[in-house]
């Protein structure tokens, strides 16, 4: 009769050589250290996409105003806006593409 084997790998997400916490969970202390980084993060975030954005707006609105369709407008803007973000994110090599 067969018998499957364990499956020698670990979880998704972790390494063998990765010290186990005792319980599992971040001490309160950690967590709200941990909240208030990404907190900041985001902020950081926004404040840097906010001059992005904003010429966004008003590259849609110049197209409309140059009679642009409105969906022709949104998938243009919609296009640039992201090809900049790719732009701006860096990768997991360090470049930016």
């Amino acid at each position: 009769m067969f018998s499957p084997q364990p499956d020698p790998t670990p979880p998704l997400g972790s390494l063998p050589a990765d010290p186990a916490p005792a319980d599992g969970l971040p001490s309160p202390e950690e967590r709200a250290q941990m909240l208030a980084s990404l907190a900041q993060s985001f902020a950081w975030m926004r404040e840097g996409h906010a001059a992005l954005l904003d010429a966004a707006d008003g590259m849609r609105t110049d197209l409309l105003a140059r009679g642009w369709s409105p969906a022709a407008a949104e998938a243009l803007v919609y296009t640039w806006t992201q090809r900049c973000l790719i732009n701006l994110t860096p990768t997991s090599d360090g470049d930016q593409q």
